[in-house]
C-alpha cells in the first residue's frame, strides 16, 4: 500500500529535530530501532513483528547504544518505518507508546545533534552545546564535560562551588549579582575547582541545600542588592553524586547595586556599598567603564521606549480620557478634575517602586484596596482600607486550587505562573473564568509574559485550540484493557479504592471519561485527583506524573472550556 502525504508528515514528529538550517533528520532505520526500544519498555514482550537484529540492539542500555552500532542495522525505507509505526500502535496519539516514542525519539535527536557536533567541531559555540545537552548526550566522558564546562567558565556564565553553607549566602551574592548585570549564569555546588573534579555534596550541604527556603534566602539578598534578582534552584544526580545549581536571570534594568557592606574572612567576597558587580571571564568584579556605560545606554533607550509606549497609550485612550499620577504629591490629574491619595498610602506606593514585599515561598506583590471619599474642596481623597499579600505561587498551588475549587485573589498570577513552569500542562481555563476574561485575552496575556522555557509556547498552542483527548479504551481484551475498564466504572460509580494498585492505568481510565461524566462527578473526581496528586505525583515515573498533569488538564478542559 502506497503512502500517503499525511502519513509521512506524521513520521517526521518522530524523525526530525528543528528548523531550517539547525534541523536535525535521523535516518528511517533510527526510527525502527526506537520503535523497538519503546514497545520493549512499555509492554516488556516480543511481538512476532519485531526485527532480530533491532530486537537484539534495543535490548542493550539506552546510552550504550553508539551510532556505529546502528550503522551495522540492515537499512531501511520511510516506508518500512511507518509499517512498524502501525504495527507497534504508535499512529494512535492517544496509546501510550505514542507519547513515549515521542520523547524517547527527542532524545534521540538531540544526541545524533551533539554527537555530530562533537565529531566535526571540537570546540562547540555556547548556543549550540551546554552542559544539559551533555548530559543528554550521555555517552561523553567526565574529561570532555568538565573540560567544556571550563571554557564556558572562562566566559561568563559558571561558578563552581565545592559546598553549600547557608552562612555564606552574602558570599554568593556577589556572584548571582555580577550574573544578573551581565547575561545570567549557574552556580554549581559539589564541584571542586582546584583541581576541578567531580565531589558532589555531602549529607550537610546536601540537606542545607535541599532545605533552602526560597524567601529567606530572597529576602538576604533584597537586604544587599537592589533591584530584586530573579533566580531559581534545584538538584540533580549525576554519577550517583548530588550536586545543586543555582540559576540567575540577567536583569531587566540593569545595573542591580550593592545596598550595604559585608565584611568576609576572605576579602574577595566582601561587599561595598554603592559598588556594581559584573561577570568577567569567570570572574565576579567591580563593573568597568565599557560596561556601565553600555548599561546606561540600555537604559536610556529603556526610558525612550516607555515615554513612546506611554504616548501611544495616551493616543488611544484619547486625552480626555487620561490623567497623570505625580507619586511626590499624590496629585492624579486630568482634564475631568483631580484626585488626591492620602500621604501615608502614598509613601507605601512609592515604596512598592522599589522593590516587593516577600511573605512565604518567594516574592509576592502588594495589592492596596481603597475606599473613595469626597470632601468639599470638590477633589477626592483614596485612603487604604486593606492590605492584601500574595505570596509566591509554586507551581503545586496551582493544581490545589483547581481541585480544592478555591477563589484566589489574583487569578491572572497564576496563568502568568504556568509560563515559566517546566511544563505547560496545568489548569488553565479555571483561572481565565475566575479571571473574567475571555480566552484571546489570555492569549495576550501569556504573550507579554516574559519567559525563558518552552512552557509559554505550548500554552499558547493550547489556548490556540490543542485540548488533552479522550482516551479510548483497547477493543481487545488485553490484561491492560480490563484494568483501565474497571477503574473506568469505579470512577463512575465513585468507588476508587484508597490503595491503588495501579496508579497509571487509573488515570488512564479516568480521561476516558466524557464531558458529561466529568460534569456529574466532578466533585468527586476533583478529590480524588487530589489524593493521587498529593500521594502520588512526588514518587511516580516521570510518564505518569506527566499523565497525572493531563488528567487534571482534560478535567480543567471538560468543566470550563467553552462554558
Amino acid at each position: 500500500m502506497p503512502v500517503t502525504r499525511q502519513q509521512r508528515v506524521f513520521y517526521k514528529t518522530f524523525s526530525q529535530h528543528g528548523s531550517g538550517t539547525a534541523m536535525v533528520e535521523i535516518e528511517p532505520k533510527d526510527v525502527v530501532l526506537l520503535i523497538h526500544i519503546a514497545y520493549l519498555d512499555i509492554f516488556e514482550n516480543e511481538p512476532d513483528w519485531f526485527s532480530e537484529p533491532f530486537y537484539q540492539l534495543a535490548k542493550e542500555s539506552f546510552y550504550t547504544i553508539t551510532p556505529e552500532k546502528v550503522a551495522e542495522l540492515p537499512g531501511m525505507t520511510v516506508e518500512d518505518a511507518i509499517n512498524y509505526l502501525q504495527l507497534s500502535g504508535a499512529t494512535n496519539t492517544e496509546n501510550v507508546i505514542y507519547l513515549y516514542l515521542k520523547n524517547l525519539s527527542e532524545l534521540w535527536r538531540r544526541r545524533f545533534k551533539f554527537y555530530n557536533i562533537l565529531k566535526t567541531q571540537p570546540f562547540p559555540l555556547t548556543e549550540q552545546i551546554g552542559p544539559r545537552c551533555l548530559l543528554e548526550y550521555g555517552n561523553c566522558e567526565d574529561a570532555l564535560l568538565f573540560s567544556w564546562m571550563s571554557w564556558r567558565k572562562l566566559i561568563y556564565d559558571i561558578e563552581f562551588k565545592e559546598s553549600y553553607n547557608h552562612g555564606n549566602m552574602a558570599q554568593y551574592f556577589k556572584a548571582m549579582a555580577a550574573f544578573a548585570n551581565n547575561q545570567g549564569g549557574y552556580i554549581l555546588f559539589g564541584i571542586g575547582d582546584k583541581p576541578r573534579r567531580l565531589l558532589g555534596l555531602k549529607d550537610k550541604s546536601l540537606s542545607q541545600f535541599e532545605e533552602l527556603k526560597v524567601e529567606d534566602f530572597t529576602k538576604a539578598l533584597l537586604d544587599y542588592f537592589s533591584p530584586e534578582i530573579k533566580w531559581e534552584h534545584c538538584t540533580f544526580e549525576f554519577h550517583d553524586m548530588s550536586f545543586g545549581v543555582i540559576y540567575v536571570y540577567p536583569l531587566m534594568r540593569k545595573p542591580c547595586i550593592c545596598k550595604k557592606h559585608y565584611d568576609a574572612q576572605n576579602a574577595k567576597y566582601s561587599l561595598k556599598e554603592g559598588d556594581i558587580y559584573y561577570r568577567y571571564g569567570g570572574r565576579s568584579e567591580r563593573i568597568r567603564y565599557a560596561e556601565l556605560a553600555s548599561i546606561i545606554d540600555e537604559a536610556r533607550r529603556y526610558e525612550e521606549r516607555q515615554w513612546l509606549n506611554f504616548a501611544k497609550k495616551a493616543v488611544r485612550i484619547g486625552v480626555s480620557n487620561a490623567a497623570l499620577l505625580d507619586l511626590k504629591s499624590g496629585n492624579l490629574s486630568g482634564t475631568n478634575g483631580s484626585v488626591v491619595i492620602d500621604s501615608e498610602l502614598l509613601q507605601k506606593l512609592a515604596f512598592i517602586q522599589e522593590g516587593k514585599f516577600v511573605e512565604t515561598g518567594g516574592t509576592p506583590t502588594l495589592r492596596l484596596i481603597g475606599d473613595i471619599t469626597e470632601i468639599s474642596t470638590g477633589k477626592v481623597i483614596v485612603t487604604e482600607t486593606a492590605r492584601k499579600v500574595v505570596r509566591a505561587i509554586e507551581p503545586s498551588d496551582i493544581v490545589r486550587v483547581f481541585l480544592e475549587n478555591k477563589q484566589v485573589d489574583e487569578p491572572i498570577e497564576y496563568i502568568k505562573r504556568i509560563c515559566s513552569a517546566t511544563s505547560a500542562n496545568y489548569p488553565i481555563y479555571f483561572f481565565i473564568q475566575r479571571a473574567s476574561i475571555i480566552t484571546s485575552d489570555a492569549i495576550s496575556l501569556v504573550k507579554s509574559t516574559t519567559s525563558r522555557g518552552v512552557a509559554k509556547g505550548k500554552l499558547i498552542e493550547r489556548l490556540e485550540g490543542k485540548v488533552i483527548p479522550q482516551n479510548r479504551l483497547p477493543s481487545s481484551a488485553t490484561s491492560a484493557g480490563v484494568k483501565k475498564e474497571c477503574y473506568r466504572q469505579q470512577w463512575l460509580t465513585e468507588s476508587i479504592p484508597e490503595t491503588i494498585e495501579d496508579v497509571g492505568y487509573c488515570i488512564d481510565a479516568l480521561c476516558c471519561l466524557s464531558k458529561e461524566d466529568f460534569a456529574k462527578h466532578d466533585q468527586y473526581i476533583r478529590a480524588t485527583m487530589l489524593r493521587i496528586y498529593n500521594d502520588e505525583y512526588e514518587k511516580s515515573s516521570s510518564l505518569v506524573a506527566s499523565n497525572i498533569r493531563k488528567a487534571i488538564c482534560r478535567i480543567d478542559e471538560a468543566i470550563y472550556l467553552g462554558s
